[in-house]
């Protein structure tokens, strides 16, 4: 009886063991101190969680590496999987992988309450004479366009700009609406003492990956987990 339940139990460890599948790994990157609330700075945010969420749910741990901006699309490189971007901000998208769309980005433009310069969009804006705070390295397809006729200035980085903005160095800013609101409460100031106007660019943020085996492997499970 003894032997029969010993041979029992090896044949179950056996089958456990045999059918367990190890627990796989995908390097996410994003520029350096992240774009807050969708990405941190402590590898966290509203698109690094959902997708560790779902990730972990299919059998992934999500690593993260933050570079500086220009070098989130050097793949191989740094042996990234994927990065978070919008096929519309990317010229050659079918050289990628592509998961389903994960969240909306909204670019509005942000002025003062009751400025004078608040305007429904950038050209309306740019009648008024206003000057537009952007940030460097930013792209703005939106504004293609309009730019050459218009007075803007270029911050570091999107808290310089909200900061320009307070102080009255520019008289409105382009940004996304999330964001912008994310920086006012971490400043605890009120929406009510700005204008915001309707959406002047949507962008649908995907995880964009490497053409590697690995890769699609996790990007089609991943999509089958998307509506």
């Amino acid at each position: 009886m003894k032997l029969l339940l010993g041979l029992s139990m090896l044949g179950q460890l056996i089958t456990t063991t045999t059918t367990h599948t190890p627990t796989q790994s995908v390097v996410l990157s994003y520029p350096t101190g992240g774009y807050p609330p969708y990405t941190t700075a402590a590898g966290k945010g509203l698109i690094v969680d959902k997708v560790r969420t779902l990730a972990k749910k299919l059998g992934y741990q999500l690593e993260i590496v933050q570079l500086p901006a220009a070098r989130t699309d050097s793949f191989s490189q740094f042996q990234i999987d994927c990065r978070t971007k919008s096929k519309a901000l990317v010229t050659n998208p079918e050289q990628y992988l592509w998961s389903r769309h994960l969240v909306t980005m909204n670019d509005v433009l942000v002025t003062s309450a009751n400025s004078r310069y608040s305007a429904t969009n950038v050209h309306e804006f740019a009648e008024k004479g206003g000057l537009l705070g952007l940030v460097n390295g930013f792209s703005y397809p939106q504004l293609e366009s309009i730019l050459p006729s218009i007075d803007f200035t270029r911050a570091g980085d999107v808290q310089s700009v909200v900061a320009m903005l307070l102080r009255q160095r520019v008289d409105g800013i382009i940004i996304d609406e999330r964001v912008f609101l994310h920086q006012l409460n971490l400043r605890d100031l009120s929406p009510l003492d700005f204008t915001l106007s309707p959406p002047l660019a949507s962008y649908s943020f995907r995880l964009q990956c490497a053409k590697t085996a690995a890769a699609e492997a996790f990007i089609k499970a991943l999509n089958a987990q998307l509506p």
